[in-house]
């Protein structure tokens, strides 16, 4: 557990040496110009959603792939009815 002031890219790079044969879903700031090399090293795989570049729509994988990530982080809870 961190503040809320503390930035969420700067406490990954902190636990980031520990995370192997995982798969984590976060948001951009998760996002590293050395992936692939992370993924291939200690078998971690960060999932973010894709932002529109400048163009009026996502590609339907990329949506699909955003969807994803997005219920992954933030499930939804499905209402609960007593009978």
């Amino acid at each position: 557990m961190t503040g809320a002031t503390d930035r969420d890219g700067k406490i990954f790079e902190q636990i980031r040496p520990q995370l192997h044969n995982n798969e984590l879903y976060g948001d951009k700031a998760y996002q590293r110009p050395d992936a692939e090399n992370v993924s291939q090293a200690q078998h971690l795989t960060v999932r973010t959603p894709i932002k529109n570049k400048g163009q009026r729509y996502l590609e339907p994988q990329d949506q699909w792939l955003s969807t994803a990530v997005s219920r992954a982080r933030q499930p939804r809870l499905e209402p609960y009815c007593l009978d």
